[in-house]
Protein backbone atom coordinates (compact mmCIF):
# COMPACT_ATOMS: atom_id res chain seq x y z
CA UNK A 1 0.00 0.00 0.00
CA UNK A 2 1.25 3.09 -0.98
CA UNK A 3 1.68 6.56 1.72
CA UNK A 4 -0.59 8.84 0.62
CA UNK A 5 0.12 12.43 -0.56
CA UNK A 6 -2.17 15.16 0.93
CA UNK A 7 -2.33 18.53 -0.55
CA UNK A 8 -2.87 20.85 3.11
CA UNK A 9 -3.75 23.54 -0.18
CA UNK A 10 -6.56 21.96 -0.75
CA UNK A 11 -10.68 22.66 0.58
CA UNK A 12 -9.97 21.96 4.29
CA UNK A 13 -13.06 19.45 5.01
CA UNK A 14 -11.55 17.59 2.11
CA UNK A 15 -8.08 17.59 3.43
CA UNK A 16 -9.66 16.73 7.10
CA UNK A 17 -11.34 13.98 5.49
CA UNK A 18 -7.67 13.08 3.83
CA UNK A 19 -5.45 13.18 6.53
CA UNK A 20 -7.97 11.01 9.17
CA UNK A 21 -8.37 8.26 6.65
CA UNK A 22 -4.53 8.24 6.10
CA UNK A 23 -3.74 8.30 10.10
CA UNK A 24 -6.58 5.52 10.51
CA UNK A 25 -5.90 3.40 7.29
CA UNK A 26 -2.24 3.42 7.18
CA UNK A 27 -0.38 5.77 9.75
CA UNK A 28 1.67 7.65 7.36
CA UNK A 29 1.16 10.35 5.12
CA UNK A 30 3.25 12.89 3.22
CA UNK A 31 1.92 16.39 2.67
CA UNK A 32 2.87 19.18 -0.01
CA UNK A 33 1.28 22.48 -0.77
CA UNK A 34 2.69 23.33 2.93
CA UNK A 35 3.94 26.27 1.91
CA UNK A 36 7.84 25.66 3.70
CA UNK A 37 10.27 25.95 1.07
CA UNK A 38 12.47 23.28 -0.27
CA UNK A 39 15.47 24.01 0.53
CA UNK A 40 14.00 23.40 4.14
CA UNK A 41 12.01 20.43 3.40
CA UNK A 42 15.72 19.08 2.01
CA UNK A 43 17.77 20.28 4.90
CA UNK A 44 15.49 18.66 7.40
CA UNK A 45 15.42 15.57 5.59
CA UNK A 46 19.44 15.70 5.66
CA UNK A 47 19.36 16.23 8.77
CA UNK A 48 17.32 13.61 9.97
CA UNK A 49 19.16 11.06 7.32
CA UNK A 50 22.57 12.48 9.11
CA UNK A 51 21.10 11.62 13.16
CA UNK A 52 19.63 8.25 12.55
CA UNK A 53 22.84 7.46 10.55
CA UNK A 54 24.08 7.85 13.77
CA UNK A 55 25.45 5.15 15.95
CA UNK A 56 23.20 4.16 18.77
CA UNK A 57 25.33 5.28 21.95
CA UNK A 58 25.30 8.95 19.89
CA UNK A 59 21.78 9.03 19.65
CA UNK A 60 21.45 8.09 23.00
CA UNK A 61 23.79 10.81 24.14
CA UNK A 62 21.40 13.41 22.57
CA UNK A 63 18.76 12.25 25.32
CA UNK A 64 20.91 13.65 28.27
CA UNK A 65 19.53 17.02 27.62
CA UNK A 66 20.82 20.64 26.48
CA UNK A 67 24.66 19.57 28.19
CA UNK A 68 24.66 16.52 25.71
CA UNK A 69 23.92 19.42 22.56
CA UNK A 70 26.43 21.62 23.84
CA UNK A 71 24.32 24.38 24.00
CA UNK A 72 25.55 27.55 26.60
CA UNK A 73 24.10 28.20 29.63
CA UNK A 74 22.28 31.22 28.41
CA UNK A 75 20.73 29.66 25.65
CA UNK A 76 19.40 26.90 28.16
CA UNK A 77 18.16 29.30 30.29
CA UNK A 78 16.34 31.51 27.80
CA UNK A 79 14.13 28.45 26.53
CA UNK A 80 13.18 27.57 29.93
CA UNK A 81 11.35 30.93 30.37
CA UNK A 82 9.98 31.14 27.16
CA UNK A 83 6.26 30.99 27.44
CA UNK A 84 6.30 28.69 24.21
CA UNK A 85 8.84 26.28 26.42
CA UNK A 86 6.23 26.02 29.01
CA UNK A 87 3.40 25.54 26.72
CA UNK A 88 4.80 21.84 26.01
CA UNK A 89 6.78 23.61 22.63
CA UNK A 90 10.13 23.61 21.49
CA UNK A 91 11.70 27.19 22.04
CA UNK A 92 12.88 28.69 18.86
CA UNK A 93 16.27 29.52 19.37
Amino acid sequence: MAVPVIDLSGETSQVVDEVGRACREIGFLTVVGHGVPDEIVQSTAEAARTFFDLPDEEKLALTRGEEALGLPSTVRSEARASPRASAGRPPAI
